[in-house]
């Protein structure tokens, strides 16, 4: 029934173990080799060095595998793993009860080189108290059917990825530090919670399904990103938890190629008090739909629209912003800003280029604090508003050459466009200063003297009938 190898490993083979089996306070061997082996009741190992790790293949649990207080240092052990580098590991095992991990708060259970599970059917997974130095925490090609959740536990290097597997159960991840966390090629059906904590890098989206909400409260990470996600209900994210008095959210975020049925929002939560990130970048396509609500946010450096917008309709609400950039987008849906500014006195800018706004509306919106306004060869006719200080026209494309005749021709484009907006909205004052700013741009164009004579001499002595205001 048992061996030991050469590099002092404990090895069981073809074994039936029909008691609980405990290891505890137990140094004789480096590591545990389980292959092709039933436990009719409990495994547990407790107060425990594991040295090298522990290796579990084609096992069947009927009940529950137990980690208590467990240490391991050790560097990997080829005979025990293999390819596998983890410090515990499972492959092709079925555990019919509960994986259970833990260690406490004073003195945390520490799991050298992570734990890796891969083609295994888990009824539950409860982890707290650890502490994966490396490697992680990597799920792949597995099964949980009624519950994961993991709380008050640190994992570094990759942190948490789920890969190619179905959770079957609810999904809770509460106050963990980590460097990532992955959710790929998986489908989840039961609600999935994050909940305080910090990842250091990213949380990441690919190619998977959600079929119930997908919640993050005040969890701090530096990007999130969401790639061919398909979210049949919320995501949403809350970056202040006023009942526990903590608050997180994305530095980065940037989202392409995914369904929100029931909509995704983040907001701050907090009417005093924005949340800060630098980024938010949106690639759209034909296959991202939904509504995308952005709310009481700060950008540090810029919102970037890019790509064509078929079947998302995209909120921007109480956003203050350095930098705004539609770059070759085009806009087929729906698109609001409301109360949307600049946050920066000196080197804001409020670019499009290339781009067709189509159905954009701008709500409350103070466009005249952004400090330069580049727009080229784009379409801005349909845009509709309300309450909305535009942009003084003298700002428009300041950094092209104020005598280039390509550049002036552009700018009366602008101008004209911005004078039958805002005719369609019934603003009459816009509509007159447009007009007299067009007429003063056309002026610039003409050569012959005559003409150039009377455009120069009407904006001079009326502004081109409107008689003050324009600056």
């Amino acid at each position: 029934m048992h061996q030991i190898t050469e590099t002092n490993l404990c090895v069981s083979q073809d074994a039936i173990f029909n008691t609980e089996h405990k290891i505890k306070n137990e140094t004789l061997y480096n590591g545990y080799i389980f292959k092709n082996c039933t436990f009719k009741d409990n495994l547990s190992f407790e107060n425990l060095d594991i040295h090298d790790g522990i290796y579990f293949e084609k096992c069947i649990f009927e009940k529950s595998i137990i980690f208590k207080d467990c240490k391991s240092r050790s560097s990997p052990n080829k005979e025990l793993q293999g390819d596998q580098l983890q410090t515990i590991t499972f492959i092709k095992c079925i555990i019919h009860d509960t994986i259970l991990l833990t260690g406490n708060k004073t003195s945390p259970s520490i799991i050298q080189r992570g734990i890796n599970i891969t083609d295994t059917e888990i009824n539950k997974i409860i982890i707290n108290h650890i502490y994966c130095i490396l490697n992680g925490i990597a799920i792949a090609h597995s099964k949980i059917r009624t519950k994961f959740d993991i709380y008050q536990s640190r994992i570094n290097n990759v942190g948490l990825s789920i890969e190619n597997s179905d959770i079957n159960g609810f999904l809770r991840i509460e106050n963990i530090f980590s460097n990532h966390l992955s959710f790929i090629k998986s489908s989840f059906k039961d609600t999935i919670q994050l909940w305080g904590g910090k990842i250091n890098e990213s949380i990441t989206f690919n190619y998977g399904e959600f079929l119930n909400d997908f919640e993050i409260y005040a969890v701090k990470h530096k990007g999130l990103y969401i790639h061919d996600a398909d979210f049949r209900k919320h995501l949403r994210l809350r970056t202040t938890d006023s009942t526990n008095n903590i608050s997180g959210g994305p530095e980065v975020i940037y989202i392409m190629n995914s369904t929100f049925s029931e909509g995704f929002i983040i907001t701050s939560n907090d009417i005093e008090k924005k949340h800060s990130l630098s980024q938010i970048t949106i690639n759209a396509t034909k296959s991202l739909s939904g509504d995308l609500i952005f709310n009481g946010l700060t950008i540090k450096k810029e919102i970037l629209l890019q790509g064509s917008n078929y079947d998302s309709n995209i909120a921007f609400q109480n956003i203050s912003t350095k930098n705004i950039n539609q770059d070759n987008f085009s806009n087929y849906s729906s698109i609001i800003f409301y109360r949307f500014n600049s946050n920066e006195d000196n080197d804001s800018s409020f670019v499009i280029k290339k781009s067709n706004l189509g159905n954009t509306t701008f709500l409350n919106c103070d466009l005249n604090s952004f400090q330069n306004i580049e727009i080229e060869d784009s379409i801005l006719s349909q845009i509709k508003y309300a309450n909305i200080k535009w942009f003084t026209p003298s700002k428009i494309n300041k950094h092209l050459k104020s005598n280039d005749l390509e550049a002036i021709q552009n700018k009366r484009e602008i101008l004209r466009q911005l004078k039958i907006v805002s005719e369609e909205n019934k603003d009459r004052p816009n509509f007159l200063l447009f007009k007299a700013w067009e007429l003063k741009t056309y002026s610039k164009e003409k050569n012959k003297f005559g003409d150039k004579f009377i455009l120069n001499f009407n904006w001079y002595s009326n502004k081109n009938g409107i008689s003050g205001g324009v600056k």
